[in-house]
């Protein structure tokens, strides 16, 4: 039987969070992840459903997040028949209210993967990038047009940011990727918000740039930073007809040399991009190499 446990359930689902985390790599998966999911379900941030065994026992479980609209992870050990039967129930839960519905991460198996697939989900390759610190020291400054300058992101920007950030991905496929980050102007003010907030890694004012063109802004770059010693790159945006001219190159190069100025703690600069997202061509000409690929599930109501 698959139900959902409430805040006051949750007494038995640390054995399965510590199967899973073995499952898919301890370095993969916070070590206490148990107590976000019991955090995000008392917060009511996150819906967790179980399966039971007819004798009551706990067999496998899935997680719901419901500001990303999220399938965080669905686990039962392996056995397909209780994972499907997981899958299947917070889809059914889930869709008949929701525009969207992500999945992605390292619970997804193939077998997972190729359900996920039949309810509907679209497929999105990705990659996860990285740059050493001495060659972002290598890498040249840029030397910006005539009326072209930067200057540094503050909070006070945001509204307007978020609208150059919508404007930048509206019909782009990462708007199809993550469409709770990029569907709407209000999704992108939450996204500088969270950036802000240091949801995607240490934060601080100072380390995210703005690319003006006289009197408009027309690009933005935003830097945290993750485990004290990884310069991470959240987004880039620059506005469609300031593109292919050297300036997305020239905004990132700036961004990062600045920030590991600052923190010299930080050895190296990470990222994540999609394989269909021209960017990447940009990254792998500044010498970012691979670190994985792995892949992101969409489904959208028609």
């Amino acid at each position: 039987m698959i139900k959902e446990l409430k805040a006051n359930q949750l007494d038995d689902i640390n054995p399965i969070i510590a199967r899973f985390r073995e499952s898919v790599g301890e370095d993969r998966i916070p070590e206490n992840f148990s107590e976000l999911v019991r955090d995000s379900v008392t917060e009511e941030k996150s819906s967790l459903f179980g399966d039971f065994s007819d004798d009551g026992a706990l067999r496998g479980l899935g997680l719901f997040g419901k500001v990303s609209n999220r399938i965080s992870f669905v686990f039962a050990d392996g056995d397909l028949e209780i994972e499907k039967g997981i899958l299947d129930t917070l889809f059914d839960h889930f869709s008949s209210e929701r525009d969207y519905i992500v999945a992605g991460g390292p619970w997804l198996t193939d077998s997972l993967a190729q359900l996920i697939v039949g309810l509907g989900f679209v497929k999105h390759d990705r990659a996860y990038k990285t740059l050493s610190r001495e060659d972002v020291e290598n890498l040249s400054e840029p030397v910006l047009p005539k009326g072209m300058s930067f200057e540094k992101y503050t909070e006070k920007d945001r509204e307007e940011i978020s609208s150059l950030v919508f404007r930048c991905t509206d019909g782009h496929v990462d708007q199809d990727v993550f469409p709770e980050f990029f569907g709407t102007p209000e999704t992108c003010v939450r996204l500088l918000e969270n950036i802000e907030a240091s949801v995607y890694g240490e934060y601080k004012e100072g380390w995210s740039w703005i690319l003006r063109h006289d009197d408009k802004r027309i690009g933005a770059c935003f830097m945290s930073c993750r485990n004290g010693d990884t310069g991470y790159i959240p987004d880039i945006v620059l506005e469609q007809e300031y593109r292919g001219q050297g300036l997305g190159k020239g905004m990132l190069v700036h961004s990062m040399k600045r920030q590991i100025e600052s923190e010299p703690k930080i050895t190296k600069v990470d990222l994540d991009v999609t394989l269909a997202n021209n960017a990447r061509f940009l990254y792998e000409s500044l010498g970012f190499k691979d670190v994985r690929e792995y892949t992101m599930y969409t489904w959208k109501t028609k």
